[in-house]
């Protein structure tokens, strides 16, 4: 035993799965497609329809791949090439948009985690910083401490959070690069808002 479950199914539930799969795939095409045009297949039709053949031969042909995900792939499409129709889902072209559009969305995600991570690293360094001195959170009061400015001047501490800060800006300027990155999540933004108050920039 290599402790590894394995799954074994027969050829009418593989059938039924695969089935499944294509049902997937035809809703998130449908939920795309009617942001062009309303007239489109119903799911209750579209086994029976013209269309049906080319969403499974998408799902025999890419499903099996590294990387699949319905979804992303069919949301890909659209906003690589505007409005499509299923018969240009199977195709080499349609598998390097979605390989191309995964690799970009991916690395916006890292960097959005990136972002987050460096904004709470800097919200924790004021936070245990004044905790230690028992004084209220405070920016302004973070950077009387020349050690703190030391820690920033070298890159210690990353500037994601303090780029917000009136007291930080009054010191070092206001660097716009770091501001337009985190501005561009308005989740965090408004958290960082939340945070320093009256000293918001």
């Amino acid at each position: 035993m290599n402790g590894v479950m394995r799954i074994y199914l027969n050829p009418r539930q593989r059938k039924l799965m695969s089935e499944l799969e294509v049902f997937n795939l035809t809703n998130y095409f449908r939920n795309e497609f009617i942001k062009y045009d309303r007239r489109i297949y119903s799911l209750k039709t579209v086994k029976s329809g013209k269309w049906w053949k080319y969403f499974c031969e998408t799902i025999d042909k890419f499903s099996t791949r590294e990387g699949w995900d319905a979804n992303i792939f069919i949301k890909c499409q659209f906003e690589s090439f505007g409005k499509i129709y299923p018969t240009q889902l199977p195709t080499e072209r349609a598998w390097n948009a979605f390989k191309d559009y995964k690799f970009r969305f991916e690395n916006v995600m890292d960097k959005e985690t990136e972002i987050v991570k460096s904004v709470l690293t800097g919200y924790k360094a004021v936070k245990n910083y004044c905790v230690n001195q028992k004084k209220e959170f405070s920016v302004a009061t973070f950077l009387e401490n020349n050690f703190n400015n030391r820690q920033i001047e070298i890159g210690a501490y990353p500037i994601y959070f303090f780029a917000f800060s009136k007291a930080y800006i009054a010191v070092y300027g206001m660097n716009k690069t770091k501001r337009m990155m985190v501005t561009r999540n308005k989740d965090l933004l408004d958290k960082i808002k939340n945070v320093l108050g009256d000293d918001f920039e």
